[in-house]
């Protein structure tokens, strides 16, 4: 109970207000979702529910499936939740050994496949725009080699910040994992 309560301080963004413990997810942003039990809609919602549901299970030794992350339980039920999935080591084992494997798969996976579908992309967009800075008299000819860097200095940044997104988060499901392993044996 003490380490979910600690959890839940460290990841909102007012910690130590009060809060309503029948919605306490509403209550990692500020100001809270205006009604139901989860947390805010938005980027920083959810970056909070994740950091705050990563740090509970890894502090736990359980991992919680998807539905279970959305629930909006009460900050009691939540408690007892971690307590059933931390008591059941071998479900959560053979849960947490599945993520880190679907983590371990989309790695790079993800990074290749956006970063070849927006290779085209953005090269259009590249085009489209020498185009129509050569139509507006703007640049007589648009040298290739500038086009070929603005291309680059978008696409690069994005499929490097993709593969980091995949290395992190295959680094937190393989942390869970030998989290849950350490605490079955």
């Amino acid at each position: 109970h003490a380490a979910v309560r600690a959890a839940f301080e460290r990841a909102r963004q007012r910690p130590g207000e009060p809060y309503d413990p029948d919605r306490f997810l509403a209550f990692l942003t500020d100001p809270p979702a205006p009604s139901g039990r989860n947390v805010r809609d938005t980027f920083a919602g959810r970056r909070r529910l994740v950091r705050f549901v990563h740090e509970v299970q890894l502090e736990v030794g359980a991992c919680l499936a998807n539905a279970e992350w959305e629930a909006g339980d009460r900050m009691e039920d939540f408690v007892a939740l971690m307590a059933r999935k931390s008591a059941n080591r071998p479900a959560t084992l053979r849960l947490a050994r599945k993520r880190h494997e679907v983590a371990h798969r989309k790695r790079f996976f993800s990074a290749i496949t956006l970063g070849l579908l927006s290779a085209p992309l953005i090269g259009g967009i590249i085009g489209v725009a020498g185009l129509l800075l050569v139509w507006l008299g703007v640049a007589e000819e648009m040298p290739r080699r500038v086009l070929v860097v603005l291309a680059l200095l978008l696409w690069i940044p994005l499929v490097a910040s993709l593969a980091v997104f995949g290395w992190r988060d295959e680094e937190y499901h393989r942390r869970l994992l030998r989290r849950i392993e350490s605490a079955s044996s």
